[in-house]
């Protein structure tokens, strides 16, 4: 399994672990300042309950997303840079072509869906046929497609109405603890966005965090443009992704074909 390969798998687990944000510019944090009053009527103010319906409706999802992203990748020994087209079709398909940071020319092409991955390997004249279980084995952590989808447009996995709950002078705070994996999502207050998301495996001694950057209204609702990732698995991986090009409900071609000479393979 050669570059091409390993980018495009890369690539989708990475958009898997990325739910997740830090938004770029925060909002310049308000100090209300207390009326003075005498030491002994002084008044506690409570905080405003925590507005869990309207989070629950901050989701990003366009029938079709289509996006030019692209792609820093480093680990603990080298650092690349590639582009990534990417196409999908809401509940049904993903699409992802890959190019080098420095030319025009795609080295691979991958078509994942509910049941199925696919990568095309250009470099080398290989295609690799699997069932999307076996995005599972090769990075070690469970997800499905809705997985994959929810994390490319930003939707967090994490069930809000069912977790712990608190809040701070600037973010609403989640928390899930279901046997020895940890879910956490923070939601910035201004703007009203998903700003941060982690998980960490205790028992397998992993842990990925995610933040989101640089939202743009849309009219499918804010999308992040910009994340950073930091990946901790015994290595430590940090990607930055960049979407640009953003076009939304715009039916798109998901091409996928390859001549009889490429060689398949079924890992």
């Amino acid at each position: 399994m050669r570059f091409s390969f390993f980018a495009l798998i890369g690539l989708c687990w990475l958009l898997i672990l990325s739910t997740s944000c830090d938004p770029a510019k925060r909002a310049a944090r308000k100090q209300s300042k207390a009326q003075q009053l005498p030491a002994e009527s002084a008044v506690e103010v409570e905080p405003s309950p925590i507005p869990i319906d309207l989070l629950s409706r901050l989701r990003f999802e366009p029938d079709w997303f289509s996006s030019s992203t692209k792609i820093d990748f480093k680990d603990q020994g080298s650092s690349t840079q590639f582009k990534a087209n990417i196409r999908m079709r809401r509940d049904s398909a993903i699409w992802i072509s890959v190019t080098p940071g420095f030319v025009k020319v795609e080295v691979g092409r991958a078509l994942i869906t509910r049941d199925s991955i696919k990568v095309l390997d250009r470099l080398n004249k290989q295609v690799y046929l699997a069932g999307i279980d076996y995005m599972q084995q090769f990075t070690k952590y469970p997800f499905d497609f809705d997985d994959l989808q929810n994390l490319l447009l930003g939707n967090t996995s994490l069930e809000i109405t069912q977790a712990e709950s608190a809040q701070n002078e600037s973010e609403y705070l989640f928390t899930s603890n279901s046997g020895t994996l940890e879910e956490s999502a923070s939601y910035s207050k201004q703007p009203l966005c998903l700003s941060k998301f982690s998980m960490v495996d205790k028992t397998a001694g992993r842990s990925a965090d995610c933040s989101f950057y640089e939202y743009r209204d849309t009219d499918s609702g804010k999308f992040s443009t910009k994340r950073h990732l930091f990946l901790d698995a015994g290595y430590i991986y940090e990607v930055k992704l960049a979407f640009e090009k953003l076009e939304l409900n715009e039916a798109l071609s998901l091409p996928f074909s390859h001549s009889s000479k490429y060689e398949i393979i079924r890992p």
